[in-house]
């Protein structure tokens, strides 16, 4: 069964340096790259995606609701915040989702109906980490990485090490 990620989106664009500072020229250009990354990162994990964005201060009666690249982007109402909505959502059936928010009140919504929060630091992580791993034709996932990167030493764990073993022939010639 594959994930569905509700993301809070000017959240994760504030979190990401980057798009923060393309966001400070033009928010649409920001948005635009993230919903690009977003996309790309779809066709690598399949998980289904939807991004919302806060539209509360401009005049919009109904939620705008679209699809584009196979990823859901909602802008909220006037009058409701991000926030509001996807906690909104989280109240329907909430153990579904995987939410994206650095926010402590969307966490904690997100905790209480059973669904799983993320950092958007961490999200944007697990994020490259995936985008850079195919762009290298790796096709691999984190807990393999992690088994390549232990260090842990191999051979039988009872033999003293190399350089006592040394020593202590030293000490036998004595």
């Amino acid at each position: 069964m594959s994930l569905e990620i509700i993301i809070d989106g000017y959240n994760l664009i504030n979190a990401w340096h980057s798009l923060k500072l393309k966001f400070k020229k033009s928010p649409e250009l920001a948005r635009e790259e993230l919903i690009e990354i977003l996309a790309n990162y779809r066709k690598i994990k399949k998980h289904k995606i939807t991004i919302v964005f806060d539209a509360y201060n401009i005049y919009n009666l109904l939620p705008s609701k679209f699809s584009s690249r196979g990823i859901n982007i909602i802008f909220t109402p006037t009058g409701v915040t991000a926030d509001d909505f996807i906690k909104e959502k989280l109240k329907s059936n909430g153990e579904k989702y995987i939410v994206v928010s650095s926010d402590n009140e969307i966490k904690n919504c997100a905790n209480l109906n059973h669904a799983t929060p993320i950092n958007s630091d961490d999200f944007i992580s697990k994020l490259e980490f995936a985008l850079y791993f195919n762009t290298k034709g790796v096709i691999d996932d984190e807990e393999n990485f992690d088994k390549r990167l232990d260090t842990k030493k191999k051979g039988n764990p009872k033999r003293l090490p190399k350089k006592l073993r040394r020593i202590k022939h030293k000490i036998k010639k004595l």
